[in-house]
């Protein structure tokens, strides 16, 4: 493609976004996409996100780039595209890192609260049985308590898995019994689930050992189960 017949293209595109010349000025351009992929790829610090992610990021700033640049305002599309693609490519694998920080937290904090659950749940007068489902009703309860965690953030609530006025009721009804509690069980519970402390940093916060905090919200727990069963009991629920 030689110059005057790019500048063609772009007068095009500037009349009509959607012509089919942006294809060709994209694939014209794609190196400027993969030099920036390879460059941070060169440069990264782990291997937690594949070339193939750079090149994806890389690119959709280079689509960016096309739609929005204007000829006319003299600086040239190279310089135009390489300030997006490198934008494109740092906002994105910074979002991708703390998506996998978020996760990384929450399946972390699971296995504490597994293990919170079941180490505290010992009674030398109950049979295996009742054991095992006062074990299950409280895990069940840990992930509804997430989940009304995930109801207070609204950014992270997603339409299509709540069905909203129902979280919106139990996410009340917790909050009132979460209220009652003692300070640092309700301290535990409300900074564990509301605003993703872990148990490490709970046991700073609080002066007390990570077992401590762990027996803690074992009893938290159980209490928010039979305050909970008492305030649904007229519905014919248990948990």
């Amino acid at each position: 493609m030689d110059k005057q017949q790019e500048e063609e293209y772009w007068k095009t595109l500037k009349a009509n976004p959607q012509a089919s010349e942006r294809f060709t000025l994209i694939d014209h351009y794609t190196y400027l996409a993969r030099n920036s992929a390879v460059h941070y790829y060169r440069l990264r610090s782990s291997d937690d996100v594949e070339f193939n992610d750079y090149l994806q990021l890389a690119m959709l700033g280079l689509l960016e780039s096309v739609q929005r640049y204007d000829p006319e305002k003299g600086a040239s599309f190279s310089t135009f595209a390489n300030y997006r693609i490198k934008g494109a490519l740092l906002n994105g694998l910074e979002k991708s890192t703390e998506l996998r920080d978020q996760i990384a937290f929450f399946r972390r904090s699971r296995r504490t609260r597994i293990t919170s659950i079941t180490e505290n749940n010992l009674s030398e007068n109950d049979d295996h049985f009742t054991k095992l489902v006062s074990i299950t009703v409280e895990l069940a309860l840990s992930f509804m308590l997430e989940d009304a965690g995930f109801l207070l953030r609204e950014d992270m609530l997603d339409d299509e898995l709540y069905n909203k006025e129902c979280s919106r009721i139990l996410s009340t009804q917790l909050g009132m019994i979460i209220d009652n509690l003692p300070d640092k069980e309700r301290l535990i519970i409300r900074n564990h689930y509301f605003h993703a402390m872990s148990f490490d940093d709970l046991a700073k916060l609080c002066s007390l050992s990570k077992g401590r905090i762990s027996q803690l919200h074992k009893t938290a727990l159980t209490k928010i189960r039979e305050e909970y069963e008492k305030l649904n009991q007229n519905l014919d629920f248990e948990f």
